[in-house]
């Protein structure tokens, strides 16, 4: 763990606790962020923004880490680690917790925030020529977003925007829920060429204390998004329907002569 914490300088490594609130905030391992285990599996996008780099997950002893960890084997993450006996075994080595929440922000947001150039609610809404983009999970593209936005999640930015935007010098405005997602996206376009980048001041949250139009759904999305794992009440009925289905052949299998 030492060896991974000390590799994060030099590349994205994603090092994750997945215990309660309460637990992180008493104290965690020096470099954890907090990202209770159900929310890992449902917003694995969220949780590694970089896809194919390294993942760490820990607890208060390995169950939770473990069973995070399996959950993104299955879902074809190949490099993801649990630490063995977490924060007990950081504390029996002789080795300090820190307590509290840290600040949420990555270390590349200031950087980006000085290099983006941002776009007022108003001026988007009447700008016709820009192209939107919404970086944000699926599920908060579909609770709401600007009029004629395009989905692009950041994970997945690099290697779909030129479908969407083939003309790096047409102008985009990037979009997310409250402005810091969309920031990172406009510095990364910025480093892919893209010459008219613009992000929107605030986010999803200026636009909508604006009182501008807004759209729902899934508009534009051609086929059903994978980023985001829907449970319990957040699944259809045609879910339950394939469960059900699922368990019935599941039965069948096990079934003698």
């Amino acid at each position: 763990l030492y060896a991974m914490i000390g590799r994060q300088s030099a590349e994205n490594i994603y090092l994750i606790d997945v215990r309660t609130e309460a637990e992180y905030t008493a104290g965690h391992i020096p470099g954890f962020r907090w990202f209770p285990g159900g929310q890992a599996v449902q917003r694995s996008d969220e949780v590694g923004v970089v896809h194919n780099c390294p993942i760490v997950f820990t607890c208060d002893s390995k169950a939770r880490a473990v069973q995070t960890a399996s959950m993104y084997r299955q879902m074809g993450h190949k490099e993801v680690y649990a630490v063995d006996g977490g924060t007990s075994a950081w504390e029996s080595a002789g080795a300090e917790l820190e307590s509290g929440m840290p600040a949420t922000a990555p270390d590349s947001f200031a950087e980006a925030v000085l290099q983006a150039k941002h776009i007022s609610a108003h001026e988007l809404e009447s700008d016709s020529q820009v192209t939107k983009i919404f970086v944000d999970p699926s599920q908060d593209f579909a609770w709401g977003h600007a009029l004629g936005a395009h989905w692009i999640p950041r994970g997945w930015l690099e290697l779909r925007i030129e479908s969407t935007a083939p003309d790096k010098s047409a102008p985009l405005a990037i979009t997310c829920k409250d402005g810091v997602q969309s920031t990172l996206a406009a510095a990364t376009l910025s480093e892919l060429g893209y010459s008219d980048v613009s992000v929107l001041n605030g986010g999803m949250a200026a636009w909508l204390e604006s009182r501008l139009p807004v759209e729902q759904g899934l508009s534009g999305v051609m086929s059903i998004p994978t980023d985001v794992l829907p449970m319990g009440p957040d699944r259809n009925f045609a879910d339950m329907v394939n469960y059900l289905r699922w368990e019935e052949e599941l039965g069948h299998k096990y079934e003698t002569g």
